[in-house]
């Protein structure tokens, strides 16, 4: 459970590295008109924010299940304290 937590808040961090490696790229070597390198640029800057995106869309799925996960754990938890003092009054009854 832990490393889906871990995986959850590291994602979005990796992602927006990687937007930002991508972005840092465009600025090499541009010696074309304005117009051309400006074009070039939006493009490069849509590009770049594709690993933004996969990295919030992969922590908000890795959250939802750790959520869900946790809920199902935490139920079972409850439901095997319930379990076990009827046991322990079954053992208690008996002696």
């Amino acid at each position: 459970m832990g490393r889906l937590a871990c995986v959850a808040s590291t994602a979005p961090l990796v992602g927006f590295l990687g937007g930002c490696i991508w972005i840092a790229g465009l600025f090499r070597g541009g010696s074309a008109e304005k117009s051309l390198i400006m074009a070039a640029m939006a493009f490069g800057i849509a590009e770049g924010l594709m690993p933004i995106a996969l990295g919030l869309a992969i922590a908000v799925t890795v959250w939802w299940v750790y959520r869900y996960l946790r809920a199902c754990v935490d139920e079972f938890d409850a439901e095997m304290e319930g379990v076990e003092l009827l046991v322990l009054n079954c053992l208690a009854v008996r002696r």
